[in-house]
Order: C-alpha cells, then structure tokens, then sequence
C-alpha cells in the first residue's frame, strides 16, 4: 500500500534574533534555535526511492565561552510521537534531566518503528581527527580533511555497522553541532530505506527571548517528569491523573513561550489536552453508567467453540479483561496480562473468576474466526496465560459500553460482584508499580471477595 505523508508544517515565529548560518563558538552566555529537514524514504529494489515522511527538529543549544550547556530537542511531525514524546534532552544544564537521544516515530506495517536520528552534538574530544567509537554496535570514525557544507568548513563522521556504511554525518568543527546528515537503515524483513536531515535555519536569540525560552525548559522538564510516561510511549492517552498535571503546568507555558520557538508546541499541547479531555470526559461518563448496574448475561464461548459452563460462573466474583489478544506483533505493555494472570493465581482460589476477552469483528465469520482463535492461541501460549479466554465479535462488549465509540482504546476492565452488579469499570492501563502490580483492579476485587463473605454470613 502506497504510504502518504502530509508535510510537517513548521511554524516560525518572527523574533529579536541574528540570523546565520555559518555558527562559531560562544564567546559569552547565548542561546541559538536550528531548525533542521528532515526526509525518509522507501529504497524499493529496481524502483526510485518513495518519499514516506518529511519532518523536522528543532534544536535550542545554550552555550557560555567554548562549553556547550544544554541541548534541547523536539521532532516537529504530525505522524509521529505523540507530544509527550517528542522533545528531550540530549546534554541538560543542571544535569537533572536524563540525557535522550532525538528520535523519528514511523508507522511501517501497521507497527510503530522508533528511528534513532544521529548525535546532534560531538564533544571537543569526538572532533579530533581519526578520533573513533562505538555506540550500540556502530562504529563511528572521524575523516581526516574537511568537507564544506554551506561554503562552511565541516567535519565527516562516517558510520558503520554489520551492514556496511550506514551513515555519513557532517559537524561544525568549531561548535560540534550537526550541520547535515545521509542515513541508510533497514524496517521490517530487511526493508530499505534512506533517510536525510539537514540544517536549513540558525539564530542567535536575543536576551529577553532566551530568558523566556529558559523558563519554558524548566516548566517542560517539570511537566515530563511529573507525566513519568516511558520514553518510547506510542499510545496517544493520557491518564485523569496526567491531564490534571497538564492543566496545571500548561498556564506556565502560556505566559513565557509566546514568541518563542516553543509556542508551536504549547499550541500542540492545548490542542492535544482539549481532545483528552473530552475522551476522559466520555469515560467517566461510561463508567457511571455501567457502575452499579446489573450486568448482561454471559452467554460465553471459549477459543474452541465450546460453551464455557455457566456452572463455572455462579456464586463468583466475574473478572473481564477485553482486549485484542490476537495482537501481532505484540506490543508492550501487553494489555497488562501478566499481572492479571498473577492476581488469577491469588485470588481465584477465593472465589473468583478471571476471563479475558478476545475482541475481533472476525470472530462473526466462521471462515475467519478459526484463523482469529489461532492468533489468540498463539499470544495465549507465548504469555503462558492461566485463566479462560472466551472469544467475542463485539456484540458482548458493547452490552458493557464499548470505549472505542468514546475515542478511547482497549483494554476494558470489568468486576462483577457475586450478586451481579457492576462494581468496577476501567478503561485503558492501569498505572503500575512493579511491585504492587494492579493494585487498583486488586483493591476491587478484594472488596467484592469481603463482600461475597459477608452475604454468605448473613444466609
């Protein structure tokens, strides 16, 4: 299938600033913005190269004398990294950010593909010619002689790997930053592609501009540290505890990013909080709906085709997990089925009942739904999953309220209490602590057990 890419519309905000593109060293305490374009595109043997997805980085480097202070980073790519995602840090003033790597976020087949983009800085001791390092099984190696990029002198870094060149980098010798950059990796089976990424713009911000545009750091360092979302996040929900974070930090933005390079993204933000909270809003709409409520019938069919017993429903407390156990590939956190198999091995000795839910349309057809009870099988085993998986085309799931008509994405939990009534309903992760697993879903399911103990006291 032909992929599409709309281009990365980058917004510049006209500012107080020297504009350059040959940088020197910093003689005193500055701060530049580069904005840097970026191409990737699909190397198909005896076809010309498809252009996939443009996109773009900016890039704010706060320098004093001949040392580099801090580098701030964001992907510019309306296909990409959700926001959260798309900014770090790859060397932090106060060292109290963890230095990251800029990266691109592409969908290939249907599965995110996270993309490294080169180093964006080389230290005084990396330019020195003949200099070489291996970084994650990739040799880098400093070219003796210069290149010119821009009519400006530039040094070569060529890269290595089992594969052979993989890239050719371009740096300003004098101030370590990436000038341009050629990229050749594999996605998929062994699929080629090129990508490029070159410095288009550089200014000098003014003082009253960098003053701002530090205080906008801080409060973004505050609001990724506060999201605590992993790094490599590909799901665009934030949960009712993250949005509230948003709301609190967003006014900070407001006040100090207008004018500045990171007004694009406080505009992004807005955008984004306004559409999480109207799914959050749905869900909790849902969930006081079905709360409470007595639950539909379970009329449920195992992955073979068999009934599953009613007998082995009665007098139990009902744990349902609805999600796509057929994923392929699987991604992380895997609908959170291994701590909901641990609580299974706890709690269904007490009287519980642990059913995941495989979710697909395809489970209609009976020509497609062999295929589908397969692909279940196949997760089931590899998770070494212990409890019952019933299987269910959709009809099921929209008797509890199905989220996804809610803009919101499995999985679903559902406990039912021995009496029948709806006594917990979540959507989406739960946020987790290792070594407290699902603590939420188990607090529930706990009081439906006491529950459960105490109406049988009363018989």
């Amino acid at each position: 299938m032909k992929i599409i890419s709309r281009p990365c519309i980058l917004i510049f905000v006209a500012i107080s600033c020297l504009s350059a593109i040959a940088l020197s060293p910093a003689t005193a305490e500055e701060m530049r913005e580069l904005q840097y374009r970026g191409t990737l595109s699909n190397r198909k043997r005896g076809e010309d190269p498809e252009l996939v997805k443009t996109f773009g980085l900016l890039a704010l480097v706060e320098s004093s004398e001949q040392n580099l202070d801090s580098l701030f980073w964001r992907v510019e790519d309306t296909e990409g990294w959700q926001w959260p995602e798309s900014f770090g840090w790859s060397v932090s003033a106060a060292g109290n950010q963890p230095a990251r790597s800029a990266g691109l976020l592409y969908q290939y087949d249907n599965v995110p593909w996270p993309i490294p983009l080169p180093p964006l800085y080389l230290t005084p001791d990396q330019r020195k010619s003949g200099k070489s390092w291996t970084v994650d099984r990739r040799r880098y190696e400093v070219q003796e002689g210069s290149e010119k990029f821009q009519d400006q002198p530039s040094l070569t870094v060529l890269v290595n790997s089992n594969f052979g060149r993989a890239q050719k980098l371009q740096y300003d010798p004098a101030t370590g930053l990436l000038q341009q950059a050629e990229i050749k990796l594999f996605l998929g089976r062994g699929d080629e592609f090129a990508m490029t990424l070159k410095r288009a713009d550089a200014n000098l911000l003014s003082e009253t501009v960098r003053g701002d545009v530090r205080t906008s750091l801080g409060h973004l360092a505050e609001l990724q540290k506060e999201l605590a979302r992993d790094p490599d996040a590909v799901r665009p929900e934030l949960s009712a505890q993250q949005i509230a974070v948003v709301e609190t930090v967003l006014p900070k933005l407001d006040e100090v990013t207008e004018n500045t390079p990171l007004q694009p993204l406080t505009i992004e933000i807005h955008r984004d909080l306004k559409t999480q909270q109207e799914r959050s809003s749905s869900i909790e709409k849902l969930a006081a709906q079905q709360i409470g409520q007595t639950a539909p019938e379970l009329d449920l069919t195992l992955l073979n085709g068999d009934p599953l017993p009613s007998s082995e429903l009665e007098d139990q407390v009902i744990v349902l997990h609805f999600w796509k156990y057929h994923d392929d590939p699987i991604q992380e956190p895997y609908g959170q089925i291994g701590y909901l198999d641990f609580l299974d091995g706890k709690r269904g000795k007490l009287g519980v009942k642990f059913l995941g839910v495989a979710v697909n349309p395809e489970f209609a057809d009976p020509k497609a739904s062999r295929r589908m009870m397969l692909n279940v099988k196949k997760l089931v085993k590899f998770m070494n999953v212990g409890y019952d998986i019933v299987r269910d085309n959709g009809s099921l799931l929209k008797q509890f309220g199905d989220p996804r008509e809610s803009g919101a994405k499995l999985p679903l939990w559902v406990v039912i209490g021995a009496d029948g009534k709806i006594r917990h309903y979540k959507v989406g992760f739960y946020s987790v602590n290792p070594r407290e697993g699902l603590k939420e879903l188990d607090e529930a399911i706990i009081a439906e057990i006491k529950a459960r103990r105490a109406a049988k006291n009363n018989e």
